[in-house]
């Protein structure tokens, strides 16, 4: 965790150029808090036809088209991509699910995009 004042302290952010604190890099992946749901990602990964058993969160890119800072108001939007399967080294079928995330400001301009990789052996 990085524990640099520009996060925490107001005061340090303005003198650096921000308006506010700047949202930590990875702080996106929260966005699964705000949806009604227990637990969306188990959600998701079922309505995929995926085994949450077997299933596994490969990776995770995050794109920001600019700095997001405390006080603004995004818009997420979920989308699946490519679904596609590999042989494993012993033979078996791995399937991939692409997930990405947009998040847009009040402008309806694009400012995060979030890639997701899950994988289901």
């Amino acid at each position: 965790m990085d524990k640099s004042e520009i996060y925490s302290d107001p005061d340090y952010a303005l003198s650096k150029g921000f308006p506010n604190v700047p949202m930590p890099p990875t702080f996106p992946v929260t966005n699964g808090f705000h949806i009604e749901s227990d637990n969306y990602v188990m959600e998701m990964t079922q309505k995929l036809g995926m085994n949450v058993a077997t299933s596994v969160h490969g990776e995770a890119e995050f794109i920001y088209e600019r700095t997001v800072c405390a006080g603004e108001t995004l818009r997420g939007e979920i989308h699946v991509g490519d679904i596609y399967e590999k042989q494993s080294g012993d033979g078996k079928t791995m399937t991939f699910v692409e997930m990405k995330n947009l998040f847009f400001d009040n402008a309806n301009e694009l400012v995060i995009t979030v890639n997701n990789l899950f994988i289901e052996r």
